[in-house]
């Protein structure tokens, strides 16, 4: 049999089993108890449990632990909000430059549009000009030769109307 000793608790189990015969417990069964109460109290020390002092630092313990968990969690909170709102600003920053640089563009596009349409308008305004110009020099020409039938036709009627009156 062996001493044990759980928890600042020692045992002696031969005194342990003398005490149990003495009391009117039969030898084996003595023993037996004493083996298994030094049992129970070696694992109990193996296995020890928390008294309420280790309960109470591990309760301050864990509330440090929160606390700084906390803290850093705030810390890392504020760092990450930061960070986004950095980004964010520079994403807008960027986005109004490529807006600028895009209204720019299709400013540039519009009067290079514009300055083409109107080298078009005017260069159509100049062949109107020219086709009413070949227009007016027919029907100029068109009329001369109208008059210039007209006084035939004239002349031939007479010279007929001269003939028909012989006649």
């Amino acid at each position: 049999m062996q001493a044990a000793e759980p928890m600042g608790i020692m045992i002696n189990a031969l005194e342990y089993a003398r005490r149990l015969r003495e009391a009117g417990i039969d030898r084996d069964q003595a023993e037996a108890q004493a083996e298994a109460l030094a049992q129970a109290l070696h694992h109990a020390a193996e296995y020890r449990l928390a008294t309420k002092e280790d309960l109470k630092n591990s309760e301050i313990a864990l509330r440090t632990d929160i606390k700084t968990l906390e803290t850093s969690l705030r810390k890392d909170m504020n760092n990450l909000e930061t960070s986004l709102r950095e980004d964010m600003n520079n994403l807008e920053t960027s986005l109004r430059k490529d807006m600028n640089n895009l209204e720019t563009s299709l400013r540039e596009d519009m009067n290079h549009l514009e300055t083409s349409l109107r080298k078009d308008i005017n260069n159509l305004e100049t062949e109107i000009r020219q086709v009413d110009k070949k227009v007016d020099q027919l029907e100029l020409r068109l009329t001369n030769k109208i008059f210039m039938m007209t006084i035939t036709i004239v002349t031939l009627l007479g010279g007929l109307t001269s003939v028909l009156h012989f006649y």
